[in-house]
């Protein structure tokens, strides 16, 4: 977690795709303080593409963003995704990674940092492109 409270970015039971509970990420209007989850990635191959899918919704106006990044260049690898969806939504992007070994990271966060409301993520999976999906039960 970066730059928020366990109140800010929880596991939520009470707004889940499925399974037991989402992610909640929460921002207060005017606090300018980025609320984020994010994962280091080590299990990459290089120059390889990568999917990443996953399920989104958000409440209020911070929106949701996504986005996967390279913690040696400190840049974003590929784009970042930006979603505005009061109801959940199937989402996917692809990245392709470096030629050689930065950590990356996956992160998940509002997308706008002066604004209220909770981005909820859900069911977020990385695969290669072209294999098939699998979720763990």
């Amino acid at each position: 977690r970066g730059g928020g409270t366990s109140s800010n970015i929880r596991l939520t039971t009470a707004e889940k795709y499925s399974g037991e509970a989402s992610i909640a990420i929460t921002s207060t209007s005017g606090d300018g303080v980025w609320q984020m989850l994010y994962q280091d990635w080590k299990e990459w191959e290089p120059s390889t593409t990568y999917e990443v899918n996953f399920k989104v919704k958000t409440t209020g106006s911070a929106g949701a963003k996504i986005f996967m990044y390279n913690t040696s260049t400190s840049s974003v690898v590929g784009t970042t995704h930006s979603y505005d969806s009061p109801a959940w939504s199937s989402q996917s992007f692809t990245f392709t990674t470096p030629a050689s070994g930065p950590n990356l990271r996956l992160y998940l966060e509002n997308r706008d940092l002066s604004n209220a409301g909770t981005a909820y993520f859900d069911d977020v999976v990385i695969k290669k492109s072209g294999d098939a999906w699998y979720l763990e039960k």
